[in-house]
């Protein structure tokens, strides 16, 4: 499912799901009710009745039929050392394989081109049996002399989900994601277009 015309803005951010906690004698813990997901807000451009009516319609089906839409962030859609060219590198179409995942937090990826280069923050998705998720990069990767390298991630690939085989994507990573029930917000002005926003959720994984 995708987006109708019109979208202005759009932000996605991780949930870490983390509480602290504090006792009087000053000692500190952390506790996670859950695995990390990602949360994201957006809104449109100025809407005509024609548009708003459309988006309105979309808004309404995706929250009454809980439906999933494959969200990509318009800012990380590619690693950053190749967006002002638009192109990565030999002609690469941007998928690796997984080749270890001891390492939740490291899987391997094999197959990746000579010399590529990804930066602190670049994002990665990971593809398999149906099942999409989206991770930040945590370390920089030069594969200027192996075309296999462990990348470091944020949140951790979920083992039960993606093993070896899985892909791990660099062009368009998706996040999968609800709209939130109540978060839609259209406010009319006469004799004006209209501005809306929402909130999205990433989906709990499915294929």
């Amino acid at each position: 499912m995708m987006f109708p015309t019109g979208l202005s803005r759009l932000r996605l951010f991780p949930n870490w799901v983390i509480n602290d906690a504090r006792e009087n004698s000053g000692f500190t813990w952390q506790t996670e009710d859950e695995d990390p997901y990602w949360l994201g807000d957006a809104s449109t451009k100025k809407l005509s009745s024609v548009l708003l009516a459309d988006w309105e319609g979309f808004v309404a089906e995706a929250i009454g039929k809980t439906l999933v839409i494959d969200v990509v962030d318009p800012v990380f859609f590619m690693p950053s050392a190749y967006r002002a060219a638009a192109a990565l590198p030999g002609g690469w179409n941007g998928t690796a394989s997984v080749d270890n995942v001891e390492n939740a937090w490291a899987p391997r990826a094999d197959g990746l081109p000579a010399g590529l280069m990804l930066r602190r923050g670049d994002r990665v998705g990971l593809v398999q049996s149906g099942y999409k998720t989206c991770h930040i990069v945590t370390k920089p990767i030069n594969a200027a002399t192996a075309t296999n390298q462990v990348i470091e991630i944020s949140p951790p690939l979920l083992p039960n989900l993606f093993g070896v085989g899985a892909q791990m994507v660099f062009l368009d990573p998706v996040v999968r994601m609800h709209i939130v029930p109540g978060s839609w917000s259209a406010p009319r002005v006469p004799n004006q277009d209209t501005i809306a926003s929402f909130q999205l959720k990433e989906a709990a994984a499915q294929s």
